[in-house]
């Protein structure tokens, strides 16, 4: 968190992740700073944020451990500023290809009055710990009086080392806190 608060100047700096996203998109609902991401195709991941927010990727890493993922796609730290909400959506993948990567938020902070909700379920995702949620289902955040800062991160990994996978409609599942607790520095 020390890195976020020490770089104010890195909120919305890089404009990939947006370029070819409508207007009414759900990601104009909060700020980001990009350290991984690509617009498609073989290429470099790594954006120039990377080199400055050095406490991120290890605690990246500790998730894609703990779920035994094969493959990191983006990692996005996210700001939703207090009062906001990330509207009811769903992350569409492009017609007829199958769902690669499983979505991870590892809140660093927010207050316990952000609720997350996916499909018919809420929950409050506390900071120490990696959440998946089924981003294929409608999905929203809603607002409080004070920023939540996280990481969202896709992970790829097999279905079977991911004991929730098979109960898809849960967001998180049940036992994610208890599978992925982290050390936060």
């Amino acid at each position: 968190m020390e890195q976020v608060r020490s770089h104010p100047e890195w909120w919305n700096y890089d404009l990939s992740w947006t370029a070819k996203k409508p207007k009414f998109a759900a990601i104009y609902a909060f700020d980001y700073i990009i350290l991984r991401f690509t617009q498609g195709g073989p290429g470099n991941w790594d954006r120039p944020a990377l080199k400055v927010f050095t406490t991120a990727m290890p605690i990246v890493n500790e998730v894609v451990r703990a779920v035994r993922g094969v493959d990191q796609g983006k990692v996005i730290i996210t700001r939703l500023r207090a009062g906001d909400v990330v509207p009811e959506h769903v992350d569409h993948m492009p017609p007829g290809l199958p769902v690669y990567w499983n979505r991870y938020q590892i809140p660093l902070s927010a207050d316990p009055d952000v609720i997350s909700r996916c499909g018919d379920e809420q929950v409050f995702m506390e900071p120490g710990h990696a959440w998946w949620f089924n981003n294929q289902l409608p999905h929203s955040v809603g607002m409080s009086d004070k920023d939540r800062i996280s990481i969202l991160v896709d992970i790829r990994g097999a279905p079977s080392h991911h004991p929730w996978m098979t109960h898809q409609a849960q967001c998180p599942p049940p036992d994610a806190r208890a599978t992925i607790s982290l050390a936060l520095p």
